[in-house]
């Protein structure tokens, strides 16, 4: 039951930061992941990072829908590829409009 509410949290957490990256806050990311960023490029670097959270969100959501079904293992399958998948958009994110991770 406990893990159950941890990931409801979590994909709640990922999701308001998706929801607060879509308006075009940037500031919930650290300024050397951000600093080489030109202006013109700032809100479609927000909404990809917010694409990469939604992802994270979604992976985290559909485990614990799979967890309510009973279907453990197919519920960490979806956990798994969502997370890779958003860190993946968001690593694209960092490489494209900053030029580098750091």
């Amino acid at each position: 039951m406990m893990e159950n509410i941890s990931y409801l949290l979590m994909s709640i957490t990922c999701f308001v930061f998706a929801y607060a990256h879509f308006k075009g806050n940037v500031s919930l990311v650290h300024s050397y992941h951000k600093r080489k960023i030109k202006q013109e490029n700032l809100m479609s670097y927000s909404k990809t990072m917010g694409v990469g959270m939604l992802m994270c969100g979604l992976g985290c959501l559909m485990n614990l829908l799979a967890r309510l079904l009973r279907l453990f293992v197919l519920g960490e399958i979806f956990m798994v590829i969502g997370i890779i998948a958003g860190v993946g958009i968001m690593l694209y994110a960092q490489l494209k409009y900053n030029h580098g991770i750091f």
